[in-house]
């Protein structure tokens, strides 16, 4: 399960599968309009007037200097760019990155057509589930293909508390170090319409969390070696 929420590797998977099909949306979605191109040809030409206006002739000091000073500026924008820009973001000028939209589409288009195919909507359903959609507008997103419905996102919810359950005995039995948290959650619950048999509640539950605790040496656990210190 914690393979299959990974949007990246659907990417990769609709990219090899269908490489016509996205190809096809990619070009539709990513190629310039016109006013992109009129702006790059300004660009342009406003890059060449200002290369034409620097001056030609510098003291051969200044150029060392100056080499040497434009170099390092370089490098640390190409790797600051390198680490702020995402692996597939290389569409310049777009506000919004036409790979989202492409992995949509072909996630809409192959859910409508078999609904075992349906990774993206069960990633959107489950985001939109505990942001507090409703269930009508999830029907909605769900007869468009953009998500699951509410009942498989409570049955997926219930599988990924299962894995999470059975992560935490895997860990406590591997005799690795670990740290607990615990953390109480008071939830009230308003009935819209109270009764003497239907009024306000409150829900007490206690969360707890297994972390595991990497590159610890395992003798910091000896209580009595550290008391008798």
């Amino acid at each position: 399960m914690r393979e299959l929420l990974q949007p990246g590797l659907l990417a990769a998977k609709y990219r090899g599968l269908a490489p016509f099909l996205y190809g096809l949306l990619e070009i539709f979605s990513a190629s310039p309009n016109r006013y992109r191109k009129e702006r790059r040809k300004r660009e342009e030409k406003a890059a060449e007037r200002d290369s034409a206006s620097e001056p030609a002739a510098v003291d051969e000091s200044d150029e060392c200097d100056s080499d040497w000073e434009d170099d390092q500026d370089m490098e640390f924008d190409e790797a600051g760019a390198a680490e702020s820009t995402p692996a597939w973001d290389r569409f310049e000028g777009f506000s919004r990155n036409p790979v989202f939209a492409i992995i949509v589409a072909i996630s809409m288009l192959a859910f409508v057509r078999n609904r075992a195919t349906n990774l993206l909507p069960l990633l959107l359903g489950l985001f939109f589930k505990i942001s507090g959609t409703s269930t009508r507008v999830l029907n909605m997103l769900s007869n468009t293909g953009v998500s699951v419905a509410g009942r498989t996102v409570e049955r997926l919810k219930i599988r990924i508390s299962d894995d999470a359950i059975q992560l935490g005995i895997d860990l406590v039995l591997s005799g690795q170090m670990f740290c607990t948290l615990f953390d109480n959650i008071n939830i009230f619950l308003r009935k819209a319409q109270q009764r003497i048999t239907n009024p306000n509640s409150m829900i007490h539950a206690t969360n707890v969390a297994l972390i595991a605790v990497n590159g610890i040496d395992a003798a910091a656990e000896n209580l009595e070696e550290k008391l008798s210190m």
